[in-house]
């Protein structure tokens, strides 16, 4: 009715195909934007979780790890002394100070140089690709597309001249509207 009381007449002017939204249906932005905010609140809730989750674990591995330097220190001095003792006892027995210094050193730099072998023959054999990591990654980057995609897909509304009905691009059932 117009504001004289008559009845007015509503014209269509949309052919058969145009689309057609709706006033209360949220525009694209306003859902990437609404699942842009939900995913930096996960994300967020994420990271306050590990640090409560952690920070304890953290201090307790930091003392542990104090202690153990400290107790690893101790251990160098009392293995250096140990050498000392055993090259002092070589060279006693053989008459000689200095050669049991000099047996002990060359026997340690033999040890030394087996172990540096060793290691490098480990690193050798380590996978730094991190090949896992990278695969869940794509992994989640291609389904956080996906739903993306999937949101961002705008309704086909057509005009019937009995109903509107709505297909979605995705070719789902068709709803009355």
């Amino acid at each position: 009715m117009s504001e004289d009381g008559t009845p007015r007449t509503v014209r269509n002017d949309t052919a058969q195909g145009d689309t057609v939204r709706g006033d209360n249906a949220p525009g694209v932005a306003d859902i990437v934007k609404n699942i842009t905010a939900d995913v930096q609140q996960l994300v967020k809730g994420e990271i306050e979780l590990a640090k409560a989750e952690l920070v304890p674990s953290a201090k307790a591995a930091g003392k542990g790890a104090g202690l153990f330097s400290g107790a690893g220190v101790l251990g160098l001095y009392a293995l250096g002394l140990l050498f000392i003792g055993l090259s002092w006892l070589i060279g006693d027995a053989l008459g000689r100070i200095w050669l049991g210094f000099l047996i002990m050193t060359a026997g340690l730099l033999v040890i030394a140089g087996i172990l540096a072998l060793i290691g490098k023959a480990s690193l050798n054999k380590a996978d730094f690709s991190a090949s896992r990591t990278k695969a869940a990654t794509t992994e989640t980057v291609t389904a956080v597309k996906g739903a993306v995609a999937s949101v961002t897909a705008k309704p086909e509304l057509t005009k019937t001249p009995a109903r509107t009905v709505a297909r979605t691009s995705s070719g789902g059932d068709p709803a009355v509207r």
